[in-house]
C-alpha cells in the first residue's frame, strides 16, 4: 500500500513543480516598430506590450548611432497596463536599440531588447 501512496505523493509534487515553472515573468508580445523592421523616421512613440500587466519601469534606454539615449521620457500607459510608451528625442538614421528593465505583476524585472532601423531623419 505503501508504494501506490508514494507515487501520488511524487506525482502531486510534480504537477506543483510545473504549475510554479508555468508561472512566467512579463515577455514582450509586441512592439511598433516592429523588433528587426526598418521604417522611414524615428516615431515620437515607441511601444512595447507585454503579456502581463507592469508595476513600474525601472530603466529604458533607446540607443541611436550616435550612442546618445534618444528617450524623452516613458511610462507604463495610463489605459493600458500591459504597455511601456517611450517618446523620443529627435532621430537619426541607422540602427536603433531600445534596452528595458520593467516590473511585472508577479514583482520580478525583467529586461530585454528590440532593435529596429531607420531609413532617414
Amino acid at each position: 500500500m505503501r508504494y501506490p501512496i508514494r507515487t501520488l505523493a511524487m506525482s502531486a509534487a510534480a504537477v506543483a513543480a510545473s504549475a510554479v515553472t508555468a508561472l512566467g515573468h512579463a515577455e514582450p508580445t509586441g512592439s511598433t516598430p516592429k523588433a528587426n523592421s526598418t521604417v522611414a523616421r524615428l516615431p515620437q512613440s515607441i511601444s512595447v506590450t507585454f503579456d502581463d500587466p507592469l508595476l513600474k519601469v525601472e530603466r529604458v534606454i533607446l540607443t541611436p548611432p550616435s550612442g546618445k539615449n534618444a528617450v524623452r521620457s516613458f511610462a507604463i500607459s495610463p489605459t493600458n497596463k500591459r504597455q511601456l510608451v517611450i517618446k523620443t528625442k529627435r532621430g537619426e538614421a541607422g540602427q536603433y536599440n531600445l534596452y528595458w528593465k520593467v516590473t511585472g505583476a508577479d514583482g520580478h524585472s525583467v529586461t530585454g531588447r528590440i532593435r529596429f532601423k531607420i531609413r532617414s531623419a
